[in-house]
């Protein structure tokens, strides 16, 4: 059953230590101190070892996590239910602070446990994460749009006729052997699974008739999120990987600003390369020259 999280709007301006007295079921998106932050006694050492390596070569960038708020020894606290071997890397490197969607009066919140739905408000609070489940078949989004013919991967289809058939019979066989990734986004009032990888898996499941996948289902993902999930995830089948980067990539773009102002993805990238100033381009606003420069050196860096 879904919880009743309350729409009180007193709420957001209270302290945390004012909303736990109030004992209602709430949660809100806020910036806490690491110091403040519980994590569990056991830690994957060797995925922490391996975050702070990263940490030290690239900016962190860690995902919104999700805490319960309650009291310990009178001190207000967060029992981070998300990425705390993220946490403790970011511990080690000196940050002090770390955005969470805090959950209050439920102390015994599980994301495995947890209500669709419930999973659904939290995402949309700015909390980004994932869970295993049992998705409908029928749920699953496959931008079809985009496909050209996919009797030739050749041609620019996200997909390969003949790579789908060989999957078509060793699922017959052997069913489904690994979890695809989805994002879960709402389409009006109902859910709809965006498939970010396992594209040939999910279209086999519609021709076969299969009702049921298995799918690690990401929670809080925006457009662009998935699009870039996407990118990454194209080279699993090589027939067809320049078509998704493409086709991705180009949707990707279109979510950003720059888009919207009638640049193309051919102008930030070549500010890019070039690095030259574009106050041309960006009518002398140096700033947005730079926060498209930036943004067009994370792709590249990311793919």
């Amino acid at each position: 059953m879904p919880v009743e999280f309350s729409s009180n709007k007193k709420l957001e301006s209270l302290s945390p230590r004012d909303v736990l007295k109030t004992g209602e079921v709430f949660a809100r998106f806020e910036k806490v101190q690491i110091s403040e932050i519980s994590l569990p006694e056991k830690l994957d050492n060797n995925l922490l070892d391996e975050l702070v390596e990263l940490f030290k070569e690239e900016d962190p960038d860690v995902d919104t996590g999700l805490a319960i708020a309650g009291l310990e020894d009178e001190k207000v606290v967060y029992k981070a239910i998300t990425s705390p071997e993220h946490i403790a890397a970011l511990k080690v490197m000196g940050v002090e602070e770390f955005s969470v969607v805090a959950i209050y009066g439920l102390p015994d919140f599980t994301v495995k446990e947890a209500d669709k739905n419930d999973l659904m408000h939290l995402g949309s609070l700015g909390a980004k994460f994932t869970r295993i489940e049992e998705v409908p078949v029928s749920t699953l989004s496959f931008d079809d749009d985009d496909i050209v013919d996919e009797d030739d991967a050749d041609d620019g289809s996200l997909f390969d006729k003949e790579h789908s058939e060989k999957l078509r019979k060793d699922m017959l066989k052997k069913g489904q052997d690994s979890p695809m990734t989805v994002g879960a986004v709402y389409s009006g009032k109902s859910v709809v699974h965006e498939v970010v990888d396992g594209y040939h898996r999910g279209k086999v499941f519609v021709a076969i008739g299969k009702e049921i996948c298995e799918a690690s289902v990401g929670y809080g993902w925006d457009e662009a999120d998935i699009y870039i999930k996407r990118i990454l995830a194209a080279s699993s089948v090589k027939s067809v990987a320049v078509a998704r980067f493409g086709i991705w990539s180009k949707k990707l773009y279109e979510k950003t600003k720059w888009s919207k102002m009638g640049l193309l993805m051919s102008q930030v990238a070549t500010l890019a390369i070039s690095d030259s100033s574009g106050k041309i381009l960006f009518e002398r606003d140096l700033d947005e020259a730079e926060e498209a420069k930036k943004w067009a050196r994370s792709m590249v860096k990311a793919f």
